[in-house]
């Protein structure tokens, strides 16, 4: 029915180390179950994060000169346009190659094609407006 109950077992919920889940009324699955899914995800979406600080620090500098709806396309295609129809297209090709892994690499596609597009807009941003500014730091037209 699409819901799920949620049943707290400790008192602090960032016992992380402790962490089990379970799927509808299936059996509590152990601390090993969960480090065999996700430390292969960490390393694979880990490889992501160096790309995801350029685009994010590049995403500031477009906020910072006016352009912020240029960091806000590269949100939505990184996130709807990219890194959904990605996943969905690689677990279905993980599930029938046996391979649960394929499904992270989703992310690092996502943030290639989001530096893709954030190179771009960045150039576009100099061309138009940075390469403009006067080297010395001035306010064009303010005189001495």
């Amino acid at each position: 029915s699409g819901e799920c109950e949620l049943i707290l077992h400790e008192p602090n919920v960032c016992v992380l180390d402790m962490a089990r889940w379970k799927v509808d009324d299936g059996e509590w699955q152990p601390r090993e179950e969960m480090l065999r899914i996700g430390v292969p995800a960490l390393k694979i979406i880990s490889l992501s994060f160096p790309i995801a600080a350029f685009c994010i620090a590049l995403g500031g500098a477009f906020q910072a000169t006016g352009k912020s709806v240029y960091s806000m396309i590269v949100s939505f295609i990184r996130q709807l346009i990219v890194l959904i129809p990605a996943a969905f297209v690689l677990a279905l090709i993980g599930q029938r190659t046996g391979n649960s892994n394929l499904v992270w690499w989703s992310y690092p596609i996502a943030e290639i094609v989001a530096l893709i597009i954030t190179a771009a807009y960045y150039l576009r941003l100099n061309r138009r407006l940075l390469s403009k500014l006067p080297p010395n730091g001035e306010t064009p037209g303010e005189e001495e």
